[in-house]
C-alpha cells in the first residue's frame, strides 16, 4: 500500500508577546518532531488535550500553515 498522508519530523513554533507591548516575545512549540504515516483506506484519529497541536497539524496538512521544519504530504 502507498502512503496517503506522510508527515516526517514536523516542528512548528508560534511567537507571542501577550498583551504587554514591551515584553519579549514568548515562543510556544505547538509541534515537536511529529511523524505519522497513514495508508489509503486507514482510519486515523487525532486526540489530545487543549493546546496539544491537533489543529496545527491539520492546518499544516491543508497547507494553511507552513511548518518550521519537516515535511507533510
Amino acid at each position: 500500500m502507498t502512503d496517503m498522508i506522510s508527515i516526517v519530523d514536523v516542528c512548528k513554533t508560534f511567537q507571542s508577546a501577550g498583551l504587554n507591548p514591551f515584553a519579549r516575545p514568548k515562543a510556544t512549540r505547538a509541534l515537536d518532531h511529529v511523524s505519522l504515516d497513514a495508508q489509503a483506506g486507514e482510519i486515523v484519529a487525532l486526540v489530545g488535550r487543549n493546546g496539544a497541536g491537533k489543529s496545527t497539524l491539520m492546518k499544516i496538512l491543508c497547507t494553511v500553515v507552513t511548518p518550521d521544519s519537516g515535511q507533510a504530504t
